[in-house]
């Protein structure tokens, strides 16, 4: 289950440059899809001589299937899947504010083939100023 971007598999080369990325996740065998967002990085915490340390490594991003428990469970039924990302984000705001966007864009949460259950955004206008037009 690699992850395609722009129709070939995602190169890890763009890392660097990115956040992390919305993506959409199709099960090929009932049409349903997923909208959601991955960072390419986590926090784990430590502590190191009684002081409590953060560090930030590599998140299982490659692995991903979102959140949903419906589609993690279509998934471990054998279900075919597709996993595609839509965007590439240089921060996390604009990570929130492009899922949200596609999220309306698809209207998930009326639409009986989405498996979204909802839509949590919080973003400030300073934070997403200069993403360009799509």
């Amino acid at each position: 289950m690699t992850w395609l971007y722009k129709t070939e598999p995602f190169s890890n080369e763009l890392i660097d440059k990115y956040v992390g990325f919305v993506y959409i996740i199709r099960n090929k065998d009932n049409g349903k899809y997923y909208i959601g967002k991955k960072s390419f990085t986590k926090v784990k915490r430590y502590q190191k001589n009684k002081k409590k340390k953060r560090m930030l490594i590599e998140s299982e991003w490659e692995s991903y299937t979102g959140s949903n428990l419906d589609l993690n469970e279509d998934i471990a039924n054998g279900a075919r899947i597709e996993k595609e990302i839509l965007h590439l984000c240089k921060s996390k705001a604009e990570m929130s504010y492009y899922e949200a966007k596609l999220q309306f864009e698809y209207d998930v949460l009326r639409d009986e083939k989405a498996y979204n259950q909802w839509i949590m955004v919080r973003v400030r206008k300073t934070n997403i100023i200069g993403l360009k037009n799509d």
